[in-house]
């Protein structure tokens, strides 16, 4: 999508800082919900809300690039948990904001309720790419305290992913939307897919759901999808992983790339060779 369509509409929002967006609406926990949607659609939805949203400004930028690696067991456990709809899932992830090459250490996790809550831990350059002992002790200790029990197999990592991204966020409460756009998926193997030309991804984010803009896209047409970055990301880009609740959804809004020539599957650990190449993977991560 142009860089200058995405600016031109960010530029029509009154600001507000990255201070006062998490003063009222850094919603650690929180309802989701999400759309895929044309960018002409998206353009009707930022013209209603004008009036009632601001957009996150900082250092004179409104559009913000986003890249995260996504980190899994050689089973793609939490991938599992996600697709079966287990009430104790969570992903695990490092994400940098490329403009401010600032690094945080995240993990989402479903709450009693279905809420998303989120924990994260900030981090440096170097270790973006790894599971360190700081990192696996915070991990374990959210873990412990949300769901009783850490981790059980070793983690590495299986996902990239690249988007753009501007926030709108409500001048009267703690509500937000997300907007990303051009999403590009690349898993550790090389096979890559991306969220197709002309869409945009839109979340919304509560304390309790029910947000204007909600309304104002069910209004349009639009209906909440259930689109994890990693699942889809996942399911497009592993041949041999179901993908179970995401195949309407792959074919509608999402391309794969070309598949390079050496392209392989991530190993599936049997949980018989803690020595092997996933062992050899969470050693270099410490």
């Amino acid at each position: 999508m142009r860089s200058c369509a995405v600016d031109a509409l960010a530029a029509q929002f009154a600001p507000t800082t990255l201070d006062e967006l998490e003063h009222t609406s850094a919603l650690r926990e929180r309802v989701e919900s999400k759309y895929i949607v044309t960018w002409e659609t998206f353009e009707a939805l930022a013209g209603e809300l004008l009036d009632s949203h601001r957009v996150l400004e900082i250092d004179d930028l409104r559009v913000f690039t986003y890249e995260t690696l996504y980190f899994d067991s050689g089973s793609l456990k939490t991938y599992r948990d996600h697709v079966m709809q287990r009430r104790k899932r969570f992903r695990i992830r490092s994400r940098r904001y490329v403009e401010s090459d600032s690094y945080v250490f995240e993990v989402k996790l479903k709450g009693p309720r279905g809420q998303t809550i989120k924990h994260r831990l900030e981090r440096v350059p170097e270790l973006h790419r790894a599971i360190d002992p700081r990192a696996e002790e915070f991990l374990d200790k959210v873990l412990i305290d949300q769901y009783h029990r850490g981790v059980i197999e070793p983690l590495e990592p299986t996902l990239n992913t690249k988007y753009r991204r501007l926030t709108l966020a409500s001048a009267e409460g703690s509500e937000k939307l997300t907007c990303d756009f051009d999403l590009r998926l690349s898993a550790t193997s090389g096979r890559a897919a991306g969220l197709a030309g002309n869409h945009v991804m839109i979340e919304s984010k509560s304390e309790r759901g029910g947000l204007p803009a909600d309304r104002v896209l069910r209004s349009m047409g639009a209906r909440p999808v259930s689109c994890s970055k990693y699942c889809v990301g996942i399911a497009m880009t592993h041949h041999a992983v179901k993908t179970n609740g995401f195949r309407r959804l792959m074919s509608r809004y999402f391309i794969a790339e070309p598949e390079p020539a050496a392209a392989l599957d991530l190993p599936v650990w049997s949980g018989n060779d803690p020595q092997g190449s996933v062992g050899a993977l969470r050693e270099r991560c410490r």
